[in-house]
């Protein structure tokens, strides 16, 4: 899934996570999951009204409903056997490229 997850799906559901949690991560700036995910924990409990346990209980709901997790060789191998290359036009920028351009992913 490759949508925006709004801060207010943290809430409630068994989290520990009330409406007035989101708001103040909403006040500091803090409005998808993804955001939360990639603040530094000091930075999230500088926010007045969230202590540190509650900043754990936040991070861990935030992972949990991403799916941030450890993923073994054996599964990113088979993910990238799945992967379609798109040719360039030109055979030797292609073997370069070990293949073409993979779909999927950014170039720049």
């Amino acid at each position: 899934e490759c949508s925006v997850l709004l801060i207010e799906k943290l809430e409630g559901n068994g989290t520990g996570i009330s409406a007035g949690d989101v708001k103040k991560l909403k006040e500091k700036g803090y409005h998808t999951v993804e955001s939360v995910i990639h603040a530094p924990k000091k930075e999230l409990c500088e926010i007045k009204g969230l202590s540190e346990n509650k900043v754990d209980k936040i991070l861990e709901a935030a992972y949990k409903f991403i799916g941030v997790g450890f993923q073994t060789a054996t599964e990113l191998h088979r993910q990238r056997q799945d992967l379609i290359y798109f040719t360039t036009g030109c055979k030797d920028l292609d073997d370069i490229l070990q293949g073409g351009i993979e779909t999927g992913s950014i170039t720049e």
